[in-house]
This record gives structure tokens, C-alpha cells and sequence, in this order.
């Protein structure tokens, strides 16, 4: 970590562990030689990740913004917290949450009391704008092939959203992409 001239912390990936693993293999967590397990719900981003000789991040963008708009895979809606509680949606949704708005503000001045109404204009969302992701994860030990393990459950792009001074409030995820185990 190194501290930034502002005080924050500036994070650099120091390496990733590839993690050889049959991903056509269905795990059951509770067999008996399953002896840990844990369900992890990570923030993550891949702007500065460097790809590996003969991938890209092409895949991830199918996975995440071209995919949902054809309507393939299983895209459920962000409204709830925990991506196994939520509704399917469908690729009419997908497209909507991903184009252009327009909304109306109502303001009112605190001195003359006046109701004021900004326009605000969003431009369309692209892939470009997805800088993080969240990603709930099984991750388990098997005993019988001793190796430490984890399935990706969902992957769900987060949209910032910000407060007046254009400053982000927080993250939230358009819509996850839901495993296909």
C-alpha cells in the first residue's frame, strides 16, 4: 500500500494464484470431504489487471455487458442484497437498465422557498463505465484432492452513483449474472 498525496490508500495487486480446477465438476458442500467452506461477497475490480498470454477481457465483457443485452445466461435484478434471493429478468429489463434517462429534480430555495426543477440527463451505459464488480463466491477444501477451491456463484457490474458535488455515495450492482452451476 501506498499512501497518495490526499491521504488515501492506493492498493496494487501484487500477483494472482491460478487456481487449476474441473469447472464442469459439480462440488456437493456437504460431502464429508468437504472440510471447510466459506461464501465470500468481494468488490472487485479488474481495470489493472494485465491478462495472461492467450486470454483477454474480452470474456468478461461478454460475460457482463454483451450477454445480458442478448438476453443469455441467467440475469437477475440487484434489488436485493444477496443474489439468491432475487428475481429472473429479462433481456427488455437488461436493456432499459442500461439506457440513456432523464429524470426530474425538484429543489426548492431555502430563502425564497421557490420550487426549482432541474432536468438531469444520464448518458447511456457502456462497458467502459463498469470499473468494479461484486462477486459472491463459494470457496471450499476438499480433503480427498486436497485443494482449496472456489466456485463463482454471481458476478453483478456496479454502477457509482454519486451526490450533488458529483462525489460517489456508494456502488451499486445493475444486475447479476448468475453461474451456470
Amino acid at each position: 500500500h501506498d499512501e497518495e498525496r490526499d491521504g488515501s490508500i492506493s492498493q496494487e495487486i501484487l500477483f494472482w494464484i491460478e487456481m487449476k480446477q474441473d469447472a464442469n465438476k459439480k462440488y456437493n458442500f456437504n460431502d464429508p470431504s468437504v472440510i471447510w467452506a466459506k461464501e465470500t461477497l468481494s468488490t472487485l475490480s479488474f481495470k489493472h489487471v494485465k491478462k495472461k498470454k492467450g486470454r483477454a477481457k474480452k470474456a468478461l465483457k461478454n460475460l457482463t455487458y454483451k450477454d445480458p443485452k442478448k438476453g443469455k445466461g441467467r440475469i437477475v435484478e440487484n434489488e436485493s442484497w444477496y443474489p439468491y434471493c432475487a428475481d429472473p429478468i429479462n433481456q427488455e429489463d437488461v436493456e432499459n437498465l442500461l439506457a440513456a434517462t432523464v429524470d426530474t429534480v425538484t429543489t426548492y430555495d431555502p430563502e425564497t422557498y421557490q420550487e426549482e426543477i432541474k432536468v438531469v440527463k444520464n448518458s447511456k451505459i457502456t462497458y467502459k463505465d463498469f470499473d468494479y464488480f461484486r462477486v459472491l463466491q463459494h470457496w471450499y477444501f476438499d480433503k480427498s484432492t486436497n485443494t482449496l477451491a472456489s466456485k463463482v456463484i454471481s458476478i453483478g457490474p456496479l454502477q457509482d452513483v454519486l451526490n450533488e458535488e458529483g462525489k460517489l455515495r456508494f456502488r451499486k450492482a445493475l444486475y447479476y449474472i448468475m453461474s451456470s452451476q
